[in-house]
């Protein structure tokens, strides 16, 4: 049981760092809290990893990584709740930056998005 949790957590982490790899491409090292935030997509409905809470608020496990993540990196976040199916058409449209929604890697999506 705790093996498949560590390799569903370590998928989840490869999936986000490769969902943002994907993203914005005017990104320096040395970004700043003043910087305009990252604008990512959450269909949130799948708790506990991302869901609407009673006051509105998109929250779940998901929801506070990529906040600790940007806290830690420096960066600001903006989280918007996107439906499934628009999620990766965003991405590659530019509006959003990244997506973060148990997402897993599969070969179609490395054929559209840079899965590193």
């Amino acid at each position: 049981m705790m093996r498949n949790i560590v390799v569903i957590l370590g998928l989840f982490i490869i999936g986000l760092f490769g969902a943002a790899a994907c993203g914005r491409s005017d990104v320096t090292t040395q970004s700043t809290s003043s910087d305009r935030p990252y604008i990512v997509g959450s269909d949130a409905a799948y708790a506990p990893f991302e869901y609407v809470n009673d006051k509105g608020e998109i929250v779940g496990w998901s929801i506070e990584f990529i906040h600790k993540l940007g806290e830690l990196g420096g960066f600001q976040v903006d989280v918007k709740n996107i439906p499934w199916d628009s999620l990766f058409q965003e991405v590659k449209n530019g509006g959003i930056d990244l997506a973060i929604s148990s997402i897993s890697i599969t070969d179609d999506r490395r054929k559209s998005f840079d899965l590193r």
